[in-house]
């Protein structure tokens, strides 16, 4: 063999038989082992019971088979056959190492990369307030977030709203004040959704 080139997947050695031989040359072809293997980061944070984005490997040459050490968290897997990592992550971890390994008959590359999965972020609940008819002003707009058990303070009349022949007394959980009446500096409690509150005329 004169040169190879490690850029295709293929090389040919070209064989060729002592002068005093009948025999006629032969060529034969060999197979790269897989090079430049990566994923777009090398570095991933996952959350947990949220689908990721699929990973697909980028690499040099062809590939017989894709493995990856140690187990990737639970709910991830790997196609060994594409080297793509899929699924939708199932528990917490701490950031870990993991090994991609391309491998064909000749060779093999590899690449390491880390995931940690993170918990999802509590559920978060709003107090909105509601006109309910008025003719003039608006509703006030409480800005915070609160989680489920949570206590939030009634906010008064501050964006002066009017309905013609009427005088604001509050407010109330059902538009037609069927529900619970508030007033301000009341509180209310979250219980796993918003809180609508209606104008009470």
């Amino acid at each position: 063999p004169t040169a190879t080139s490690r850029s295709a997947p293929f090389f040919f050695v070209t064989i060729r038989r002592p002068p005093t031989s009948t025999l006629l040359p032969y060529t034969t072809l060999f197979r790269s082992a897989p090079s430049n293997l990566s994923y777009p980061s090398s570095s991933y944070t996952f959350t947990k019971d949220s689908a990721i984005t699929n990973l697909s490997p980028t690499v040099t040459g062809s590939v017989s088979s894709y493995s990856v050490n140690p187990s990737l968290p639970g709910g991830l897997s790997l196609n060994t056959s594409t080297g793509v990592i899929s699924g939708t992550p199932t528990a917490t971890s701490s950031s870990a190492t993991y090994t991609l390994t391309a491998a064909n008959g000749t060779g093999s590359a590899t690449f390491q990369f880390s995931i940690s999965v993170q918990d999802a972020a509590p559920l978060s609940y709003r107090v909105i307030y509601h006109g309910n008819g008025n003719g003039g002003g608006s509703a006030p707009t409480d800005n915070n977030n609160y989680l489920s058990g949570a206590t939030a303070s009634i906010l008064g009349n501050s964006g002066s709203l009017i309905k013609t022949n009427y005088y604001f007394y509050g407010w109330n959980t059902e538009a037609d004040g069927s529900g619970d009446n508030y007033t301000s500096n009341d509180s209310v409690q979250i219980i796993g959704a918003d809180v609508d509150l209606y104008a009470r005329w």
